[in-house]
């Protein structure tokens, strides 16, 4: 029992609450596994040849990472590779991009081990080139598209491999509203552009 009396009023708290993320040991006591079912169901059948995002949208405190965690009990880890990247542990704008393919060279690693040397030998290139110049950074993201040959081998030689793994990549990004500016632009870069690649979903 917590009392505290101030000048005025007189408030007694019987506990604190636990504003911890759902976990399967937890109840559902806000009801959102049937919607997180529906949204598992369709990122299972669904299969695209580039990156897929989808976005989910509230206020902080209302159950965001609850439902990453509904979402993820409903997938299947047979067929899916599930990936937590938390880009508010990054330290800078630039950072974001290191620990990102950092994260996925681990994760991918125990299923093609080769493909963790491309993914370290891309995100040197576009750290390289990334150094918070507009110019650099525009060159950076075109450079995947149309401009450095050595960045777009690069990047089609991780789709090649990601195929041959035969799994969906689900990366889940939490956070995203304790960032500030210049690094969510940095986080949508790479879901838009820089990782933007075979069957994976964001």
């Amino acid at each position: 029992m917590l009392t505290y009396k101030g000048k005025k009023n007189k408030v007694t708290v019987s506990s604190f609450f636990d504003d911890e993320p759902l976990n399967p040991n937890k109840q559902d006591d806000l009801g959102y596994n049937t919607f997180a079912k529906i949204i598992a169901e369709r990122i299972e059948s669904t299969h695209l040849e580039k990156a897929f995002a989808i976005g989910v949208n509230a206020k902080w405190g209302m159950g965001k990472t609850s439902f990453f965690n509904l979402i993820k009990q409903n997938l299947s880890s047979e067929e899916n590779i599930i990936i937590d990247f938390n880009s508010w542990n990054s330290s800078s704008p630039k950072s974001i991009i290191q620990d990102f393919f950092d994260t996925l060279q681990d994760e991918l690693r125990k299923y093609y081990s080769s493909l963790a040397h491309e993914l370290r030998k891309y995100s040197d290139k576009l750290i390289a080139l990334s150094d918070n110049n507009i110019t650099q950074s525009i060159k950076a993201t075109a450079g995947i598209l149309i401009g450095d040959n050595s960045i777009n081998s690069l990047h089609q030689e991780i789709n090649i491999k990601l195929k041959k793994i035969d799994k969906k990549i689900i990366i889940f990004v939490d956070d995203l509203d304790r960032l500030d500016k210049s690094e969510i632009i940095e986080v949508m870069r790479l879901i838009r552009n820089t990782a933007n690649f075979y069957n994976t979903i964001f």
